[in-house]
């Protein structure tokens, strides 16, 4: 079968979610030290679970002294006056993606072409309501996938060099501690009685 070339007629500019990232990390490094990267499961790490999300873990592993009620309860503790939902500091520290943000790729998708890769994801038969007014989950679960890509490359970076910082430490310890001298043991003579 002939690969068909298709014709999109302008490109998609992804969100900044770096800076939103970096964000989020240095507010939980205030809040919980830099060590905090070590209570999340990169395997298990899904932006779009509440239970799997960086702030749901952390609060499920009581970093953020929560119960398991994961993000509701963790974000809650990260900001105490918190009053209403989809406050935009979620978004603005990288914990949520936006309704903004999805709709803006629904608006982009309906500009393409039916021939547009993307087209029967958004627009096929797997198109259901989603209750926040996007139109459908495919776009918000695109965006979160793509958040979820960004946190994760952060969070290796960072596990990464912690452990560096840690085999430094060890090996700095090795060279800087005293050495141990072996104590010679020195036979006494003994005299023979007879």
């Amino acid at each position: 079968m002939p690969v068909k070339t298709v014709q999109v007629t302008e490109t998609y500019e992804m969100p900044d979610f770096v800076s939103d990232v970096e964000r989020g990390m240095a507010l939980l490094d205030e809040k919980l030290g830099p060590r905090w990267v070590l209570k999340v499961d990169p395997k298990m790490l899904d932006l779009s679970d509440g239970s799997y999300c960086v702030v749901g873990q952390l609060a499920i592993r009581a970093a953020l002294n929560g119960p398991l009620e994961g993000y509701h309860e963790g974000i809650r503790k990260i900001f105490p006056d918190l009053k209403e939902e989809n406050d935009p500091r979620e978004e603005a520290h990288g914990f949520v993606v936006g309704t903004k943000q999805a709709q803006a790729l629904a608006k982009w998708m309906q500009k393409q072409p039916s021939t547009h890769p993307w087209w029967p994801l958004f627009n096929g038969p797997t198109q259901y309501p989603n209750t926040s007014g996007v139109g459908t989950y495919a776009f918000s679960d695109l965006l979160y996938d793509y958040l979820t890509s960004i946190w994760l490359q952060v969070i290796k970076a960072r596990r990464s060099a912690l452990r560096k910082q840690a085999e430094a430490r060890r090996a700095a310890k090795k060279t800087t501690a005293p050495k141990k001298v072996a104590k010679k043991t020195v036979a006494k003579k003994t005299t023979r009685r007879r």
